[in-house]
């Protein structure tokens, strides 16, 4: 069985479920379905900035994201939707250098 690991990079979340309606349920986003699997990495941190003297105070240098919303999926041939899901996807999938996680067996 071929599986496809797909990274996205959306706008917002807002995006993302505009865009994957069948990976959602009344109660939200279905992680993992019987033939993929729903990684929702959400904002990348790229520095942490500097903490305030004061923990509960604001930071003396706030954190900085990298842009956009990011999500993974794993998906198989067994997917009933896969061709919905990677012809939607198709504008925001990207190809990091170094993803911040990795699929079980992914090289």
């Amino acid at each position: 069985m071929t599986k496809t690991i797909i990274r996205m990079r959306f706008d917002n979340e807002a995006q993302a479920i505009e865009t994957l309606p069948m990976l959602r349920d009344e109660d939200g986003w279905v992680r993992d379905g019987d033939s993929y699997t729903l990684v929702l990495v959400g904002r990348i941190m790229e520095s942490e900035g500097v903490p305030g003297e004061d923990p509960d105070g604001p930071p003396l240098v706030p954190p900085t994201y990298k842009p956009g919303w990011h999500a993974d999926i794993l998906v198989t041939d067994a997917c009933p939707d896969k061709t919905t899901i990677l012809e939607a996807v198709a504008p925001y999938v990207v190809e990091p250098a170094g993803p911040r996680h990795k699929f079980a067996g992914e090289q």
